[in-house]
């Protein structure tokens, strides 16, 4: 999982057959593809490397619902002609290499914080799609996830919180 986490860029509009998706459609599928391999990779390494058990707990049950996230874009994907991105954006490439130095309480505080930063964007991309999305698919997608991106938002900030991070 860690490889293909490894392996994300951005869909281009030429991706897409048949036009059946809005911009604002494939950036939310094209920004939950991305965050979703970069919360793949950080949590793949946090099961081995975390220090905190409540942090290798939500790793574990972010992989798991990223994977869900996945299986429906990748539907969607199929339908529309939408390739999956194959390279991990600079920034997360940045921020995961950043990671794997970290080790102890560094690493966990580095891993929160990055993956509540995470959420929060892959949140606003949600907004977005919820607002001005045009493909129900993609806003069904969005309309599911969301309640999920706010546990795992609201469990990064208590891990913070009781941390004093």
């Amino acid at each position: 999982m860690l490889l293909g986490g490894l392996l994300l860029t951005a869909c281009s509009s030429s991706a897409v057959r048949g036009g059946a998706l809005s911009q604002v459609d494939r950036d939310f599928l094209t920004q939950g593809y991305a965050i979703a391999a970069f919360t793949d990779a950080q949590s793949e390494i946090a099961l081995a490397q975390a220090h905190n058990p409540e942090v290798r707990a939500l790793a574990q049950r972010m992989m798991t619902e990223t994977d869900r996230f996945e299986e429906a874009a990748d539907r969607i994907a199929a339908e529309t002609g939408i390739r999956k991105p194959n390279l991990l954006p600079a920034d997360f490439r940045v921020r995961l290499y950043r990671l794997k130095l970290q080790g102890g309480l560094d690493f966990d505080r580095t891993f929160v914080l990055d993956q509540l930063e995470a959420r929060q964007n892959a949140l606003s991309q949600m907004q977005a799609e919820l607002t001005n999305g045009s493909n129900p698919k993609v806003i069904d997608v969005a309309r599911r996830a969301q309640p999920v991106l706010q546990r795992d938002i609201q469990s990064l900030q208590a891990i913070k919180q009781a941390n004093g991070w």
